[in-house]
């Protein structure tokens, strides 16, 4: 099995319209959405939620302010995960 390809190279392509890029998104989450649908009990959660990262994707900014040569977190990642103090 080859190596995986990194989630911003994969979101960099699919918001430039690599659909195969696109789709590998999807593949990679498409455990946890199914897994989430189930525990929901709804089965259309799934396919909303195919719908969502698809949107989620092409709506990403985060990946574009991202600069790889002063950080290995995305923008995103550090707002959400700092504590008071400001550390990660």
């Amino acid at each position: 099995m080859g190596k995986k390809t990194k989630l911003s190279t994969l979101v960099k392509r699919a918001k430039g319209g690599d659909q195969e890029a696109l789709a590998q998104i999807v593949e990679r989450f498409q455990p946890v959405m199914k897994n989430y649908g189930r525990r929901l009990g709804n089965d259309d959660a799934y396919y909303d939620l195919v719908i969502w990262i698809i949107g989620a994707v092409k709506s990403c900014q985060a990946v574009d302010k991202w600069d790889k040569d002063k950080t290995n977190r995305f923008p995103l990642y550090e707002k959400k995960h700092t504590n008071i103090s400001g550390k990660v």
